[in-house]
């Protein structure tokens, strides 16, 4: 038997399950109308389900993640412009008695601010460890994101 003669008869077999199914459901075995409402259906974009306390501004997410995080006992601290955020560090560290010195991860803009300014603070970067007394990092808030698709392969999912 050859493999087209194995495809040819699976689709034959899922056919006739396929042909039952719709007659218990009271459909004939090839019903335009119901096909017409299925594709209907499936080329509908609708709107994504969205939790209502996400459906807020920018502002009140923003105020959310801080809410968020302060209350796993984070610190959250909002530097005026990019340039100043060493020296808003530097300042946190100085207020709350810790050393000058942090643990940060790779992300790219926290490692372009110029750190010269600040030559007391020392930054070690990678994970944390068990003694680091502060750490430094950037919510990745969605509207910063690339969109992602989690489509599997060759099924791509339709963007609204």
């Amino acid at each position: 038997m050859s493999a087209e003669d194995i495809n040819t008869a699976r689709r034959s077999a899922r056919d006739a399950v396929l042909d039952r199914i719709r007659t218990r459901l009271a459909g004939a075995a090839d019903d335009g109308a119901r096909r017409t409402a299925v594709a209907a259906r499936l080329h509908k974009r609708g709107a994504h389900l969205v939790p209502e306390r996400v459906a807020r501004p920018a502002d009140g997410l923003k105020a959310l993640l801080r809410g968020f995080l302060e209350g796993q006992s984070a610190t959250v601290i909002k530097a005026a412009t990019p340039d100043d955020v060493p020296a808003a560090v530097a300042r946190f560290l100085r207020s709350a008695n810790l050393p000058q010195r942090l643990r940060m991860g790779t992300d790219a803009f926290l490692a372009g601010l110029d750190w010269s300014k600040e030559p007391a603070l020392e930054r070690n970067l990678g994970p944390a460890e068990p003694g680091d007394e502060a750490a430094l990092s950037r919510p990745s808030l969605p509207w910063q994101r690339p969109a992602r698709s989690c489509s599997p392969p060759g099924r791509p999912t339709r963007s609204p």
